[in-house]
């Protein structure tokens, strides 16, 4: 068993959670598994499937697997019949895999309480940072995340599996998961390792803090738009060693304010003249 486990406790809950406002927990549901055939939409509170949600249907269909798909909730609507409250694409989904059976968590509700259920279950959701879903990827060895992993480590860049303040940060920690996984999409992982030690290792500290997302995106830009700076390595590297990412950044964030545009397009204007006037063509 891994020891890293951790056990259910609400005790760190319990002070601001005082009293409940009812003591009732309602009627226990019932678990068991369903036929498709016999599940129904109530449009009175179920969303329409329009573009985004068809690529959802069509994207769990395609990679389904029963260890991803978790259980519907439904409610008995009588004559065998169960409205779906959650897991309408889940659904469309397993029917489109020739799937006959689902399963499901049977409440007692009428249609108000289906709606006010599917209010609650969709409406608060805890929101997952990217770092936490990249972490998890991380885990179940998803080749993009394993290839973004590397990529970085090339460089001595962590990415951090949640958000932490510059000031605590360590020698090349990073939250710009986003940017990354952009860069990466875009130039390619050694393009993005090159940009990542013009970061990491220019400086005896390695810029701890910096690895930030407008500078990872101007500098892939950058050396993407000129190659030719991008050898020889140890060249770009001596070089920006007496580039200070955080006061040119400072300056970037002012002026794309002032010109509406954005903090990475700027930096990448500085950047350029900083490398044309160092190295030149």
């Amino acid at each position: 068993m891994n020891s890293e486990v951790r056990t259910i406790d609400p005790t760190p809950f319990a002070a601001a959670f005082g009293r409940p406002l009812t003591s009732s927990l309602g009627i226990k549901p019932g678990l068991c598994w369903l036929p498709i055939s016999s599940l129904r939409i109530d449009p009175a509170y179920q969303r329409e499937i329009f573009e985004g949600g068809a690529k959802n249907v069509l994207k769990i269909a395609k990679g389904f697997d029963w260890a991803l798909f978790g259980v519907v909730v439904c409610a008995n609507i009588g004559q065998g019949l169960f409205a779906i409250v959650d897991g309408q694409h889940r659904v469309l989904a397993a029917a489109l895999r020739a799937i006959e059976e689902v399963p499901c968590i049977i409440i007692e509700a009428d249609p108000k309480k289906q709606a006010e259920a599917f209010a609650a279950i969709n409406g608060a959701v805890t929101a997952i940072h990217p770092l936490s879903i990249f972490a998890a990827e991380i885990a179940g060895n998803k080749p993009d995340a394993i290839a973004l992993r590397d990529a970085c480590s090339k460089a001595d860049v962590n990415i951090l599996r949640y958000p932490v303040p510059s000031k605590n940060m360590k020698l090349g920690d990073t939250i710009a998961i986003r940017s990354l996984q952009e860069c990466m999409r875009t130039y390619g992982a050694d393009h993005l390792s090159l940009a990542l030690r013009a970061i990491t290792r220019a400086r005896p500290d390695g810029n701890v803090g910096h690895v930030k997302a407008p500078i990872i995106k101007a500098l892939c830009h950058v050396l993407d738009a000129e190659k030719s700076w991008c050898k020889p390595e140890y060249r770009l590297i001596s070089v920006m060693g007496a580039f200070d990412y955080g006061a040119e950044l400072d300056q970037a964030s002012v002026l794309a304010r002032k010109n509406k545009r954005q903090t990475h397009t700027e930096l990448a204007v500085r950047l350029f003249d900083y490398l044309d006037d160092e190295i030149g063509a």
